[in-house]
């Protein structure tokens, strides 16, 4: 069968309306619109004909039939829609990275036999997108050409997303952090404050930071009644989520703790007390909603939850993956994921439905990703000991993520649903495809990259640092040189030239910030500057100054400068957050945790030495809202009230913050230790910056020490 310009075409929809259905179909439509040929509903050159087909119960089949005919058949929607994202993939349409179009095919393209039945290799492949309500519309269709079918999304959005989603065939998994959502402050804190954590023989709520009280059997029947509810008013829901908030603010009552395991007590751990409450939340559903699958995190201070005792067969597990990746997950020789691995393979034994949740962008997102071959690996590994399937974070289109990490996301997505692709076929293609004659050149521009990665000392953890160590001057030359002769491949094709051009820039930048770097190194400890009295008006020298979280040089607009100063009786943070649309920022108000950092917001992290267990953790808006917490490692008391000072002052170009801090109350004599980060959010963007290394957070190691003028 072969096309050719003016052809004309049809589809006979011989299996239903589904919104999947019809959605795949335009897709199909527009897609050969591209290239010249037409849709029509009578007198076409081929058909491709949808069937349902009782007999095939995961993916679908597609085979030729003379004369003309694609014929397209599955039980579901979902297998209709991958059969025909499939076929346009077999015409040589290609969708790489959601920021771009689509790439298609040149005609005359020829079709050949073809008589396939495909089963996805796992049933559940999806990302979470960050941003807005969880949602970008271009990811979203993106994932859906690549053949995904999940999507992390909040309890309360499936109202505003819900719809969208299921045009897509990408079904919402709501194993999100929860509690609030089931037990909200508004409806049950005043009634019922027993209900909520005690943390400092305080109940708090949990906008403060707290999470429920866990024993407390009639908070657990309200839990479970709300639950019921929501699925009955949202039937097409297949995975509840009921996980903790984010964050610690666990409840200290007697009846908590003892629910905890003594391994747990010693670690701040709370395994124990999930485990009894999931085990008890999945049986009550079962016997009311045996189809529906409960979801939870194996995450932070509760990741060992499912080692306790049996699983109930209505659970879901997301499996949280904090990892290296320089090596694939089963490396035996990774000192990181072998151990993680090895939990991972133990939980599956244990657990009926699990998934890896992945963190592909997190801590390094714009910087360059060579992890393909780990992430072919990975697929690999997750196929053999039969895990449901995959999840990681992304964001919205509108930010730079996808120039340097579309590929290793691309090709998750290709692995995801069929596990026997070739990675050498995927990347010749990808290279084909993107950058034409300079395909062999970009293929082995790729490669060095790859042995960047490969060649750098220890694991590949995602700390900034690790750009120099992955980028030796020697790769970089060695890129340098491969780039020059690609660039002169393509120099007479536009679209080409245009690609390759693209990653010409991309490199260049990163050369650039590796020579940068070194500017913005400052010698420890610094000095705290003595004045008679501490106050807003002070002048700051701009010395000091936040660097971005991934570049680890300052952003190029919107900087961030700060000093320290002090007298016999208090320290003083003076920090200058300069900011070009003083109209548009982001400020919300109310003293809680989530009101605090959903503004723009600054953190001040102190401790009066490195040995100290305590580290004292201020948060602050522009209006001079705040919070403040007391932390003891993974216990972070928000109801403390400490010996502190704050204030604010907006101007026209910049927002000022002034915390001041009693000298005796923090126990500083000397010196003491901190670290500073700016949360910026700007056209649904959220910049992160900080000192020292663009933010440390509770990593009291790597804290700069202040010393005190005498």
């Amino acid at each position: 069968m072969k096309l050719d310009k003016n052809c004309k075409f049809e589809i006979i929809n011989n299996f239903g309306n589904e919104e999947e259905v019809k959605y795949s179909i335009r897709f199909v439509k527009d897609a050969f619109k591209k290239i010249g040929i037409k849709f029509t509903e009578k007198k076409s050159d081929f058909k491709i004909e949808l069937i349902k087909n009782p007999k095939i119960k995961n993916g679908f089949k597609i085979n030729t039939l003379l004369p003309e005919k694609i014929i397209i058949s599955s039980t579901n929607s979902e297998g209709i829609r991958c059969g025909l994202f499939y076929f346009l993939e077999l015409l040589g349409f290609r969708w790489f990275s959601p920021d771009k179009d689509l790439i298609c095919p040149k005609l005359p393209l020829k079709i050949n036999n073809i008589n396939k039945k495909i089963t996805p290799s796992f049933p559940y492949r999806g990302l979470h997108i960050c941003g807005k309500n969880h949602f970008d519309e271009k990811v979203a269709e993106w994932m859906s050409f690549l053949k995904m079918n999940r999507k992390l999304t909040h309890h309360e959005e499936i109202k505003i997303v819900g719809d969208k989603l299921k045009k897509l065939g990408l079904k919402p998994d709501l194993t999100v952090h929860s509690y609030s959502f089931w037990i909200p402050d508004e409806k049950y804190f005043q009634k019922h404050p027993e209900w909520f954590s005690l943390v400092g023989n305080k109940r708090i709520k949990q906008k403060e930071g707290g999470q429920l009280c866990l024993s407390n059997k009639k908070m657990r029947n309200e839990f479970f009644k709300n639950i019921i509810k929501f699925i009955k008013k949202n039937p097409e829901i297949s995975v509840v989520g009921i996980c903790p908030n984010d964050g610690y603010g666990w409840c200290e009552c007697e009846d908590c703790r003892k629910l905890d395991a003594e391994k747990d007590k010693k670690n701040n751990d709370v395994n124990g007390r999930i485990y009894n409450f999931v085990s008890d939340i999945c049986e009550r559903v079962k016997k009311v909603l045996p189809e529906i699958l409960i979801g939870h995190y194996s995450y932070s201070n509760f990741k060992d939850f499912y080692l306790l005792g049996k699983m109930p067969d209505n659970l879901i597990i997301s499996f949280t993956l904090s990892r290296c990746f320089k090596h694939s997950i089963d490396d035996t020789t990774c000192p990181i994921n072998y151990h993680l691995y090895k939990k991972l393979h133990e939980a599956r034994k244990r657990v009926k439905h699990i998934y890896v949740y992945e963190y592909y962008i997190h801590n390094w997102e714009t910087l360059p990703s060579p992890t393909w071959k780990i992430v072919y690996k990975d697929m690999k590994a997750y196929k053999k000991i039969g895990i449901d399937g995959f999840l990681s974070e992304v964001t919205g289109v509108n930010t730079e993520v996808y120039k340097t990490n579309h590929l290793p996301l691309y090709i998750a997505g290709k692995l995801l649903f069929n596990n026997k692709e070739n990675l050498e076929n995927i990347i010749d293609d990808y290279c084909k495809k993107r950058f034409g004659p300079a395909f062999n050149f970009m293929k082995l521009y790729l490669y060095t990259l790859q042995k960047g990665l490969e060649k750098m000392e220890g694991c590949f953890t995602h700390k900034p640092e690790e750009l120099k160590k992955m980028l030796t001057p020697e790769i970089r030359k060695e890129c340098k040189k491969i780039l020059k002769k690609a660039y002169l491949k393509v120099k007479k094709f536009k679209v080409y030239k245009k690609e390759v051009k693209e990653e010409i820039e991309i490199f260049n930048y990163f050369d650039f910030i590796l020579k940068e770097r070194e500017k913005y190194k400052i010698a420890e400890p610094i000095k705290i500057k003595k004045v008679d009295s501490i106050n807003l008006n002070l002048k700051i020298d701009k010395k000091f100054l936040l660097l971005d979280k991934l570049s680890l040089i300052p952003p190029p607009k919107n900087k961030t400068y700060f000093e320290i100063f002090s007298n016999e009786k208090e320290i003083g943070f003076l920090i200058d957050c300069y900011e070009e649309n003083m109209k548009d920022i982001l400020i919300l108000k109310g003293n809680s945790l989530s009101e605090v950092y959903g503004s723009e917001n600054v953190e001040i992290f102190i401790s009066n030495s490195k040995d100290s267990e305590k580290i004292y953790h201020f948060l602050i808006n522009p209006d001079g809202y705040f919070c403040v917490s007391e932390c003891y490692g993974k216990t972070w008391n928000w109801s403390w009230k400490g010996n502190f000072e704050i204030k604010t002052k907006k101007f026209l170009n910049k927002w000022r913050v002034l915390l001041k801090i009693n000298r005796n109350t923090f126990g500083i004599t000397t010196s003491l230790f901190f670290n500073i980060v700016r949360n910026r959010h700007a056209q649904n963007k959220w910049e992160i910056t900080g000192f020292p290394e663009g933010g440390v957070f509770f990593d009291k190691n790597l804290y700069v020490e202040g010393v005190l003028e005498i």
